[in-house]
């Protein structure tokens, strides 16, 4: 016998993200989300996260904060793409140049030098113009910005002239 999906309460959806957002950093917008496709109104899943704003399960300025340091450190993203994905994600684009503050410009200049010579390794090209290229749209990808990425290919030698 197949089981019959109950629809979500307010009480239990409070419950269930209250004890996942007392481990993991969450978007209002994730859980916004959640609460409607888990079969409540938008009213109510507005009450829900207020009530988790208001007690401190949810923080938005937090949230940024930790996706910055995690998409920085651990996926070796660029401030470009970091803020992208923080204000698709509902966070207002304040809170993410608050939260991309938090970011060295030094480590970012130490990172976008490191994914430029680990992919200079194994790229493949015809000149320097064209491995140059290729180095500056795989870094544009990653989130950096024009003049960082040409200013970086520069200081590692990868002028356009053979």
């Amino acid at each position: 016998m197949a089981k019959t999906q109950q629809s979500l309460t307010a009480d239990t959806a409070y419950q269930r993200a209250a004890a996942r957002c007392a481990t993991t950093e969450y978007a209002p917008n994730y859980w916004m989300e959640k609460f409607i496709a888990g079969g409540l109104n938008r009213d109510e899943a507005e009450l829900v996260v207020k009530r988790l704003k208001k007690e401190g399960f949810i923080d938005e300025a937090r949230f940024a904060r930790a996706f910055v340091h995690d998409k920085s450190a651990y996926n070796h993203w660029g401030p470009l793409k970091i803020k992208q994905a923080l204000i698709a994600k509902g966070i207002d684009a304040t809170l993410a140049d608050e939260a991309l503050s938090t970011l060295s410009a030094e480590g970012q200049n130490d990172t976008l030098k490191h994914l430029l010579c680990q992919k200079n390794r194994s790229l493949k090209a015809n000149s320097a113009y064209e491995r140059r290229m290729k180095l500056a749209r795989f870094a544009a990808g990653r989130g950096f910005a024009p003049s960082e990425i040409f200013k970086t290919l520069d200081k590692l030698g990868l002028q356009d002239e053979d």
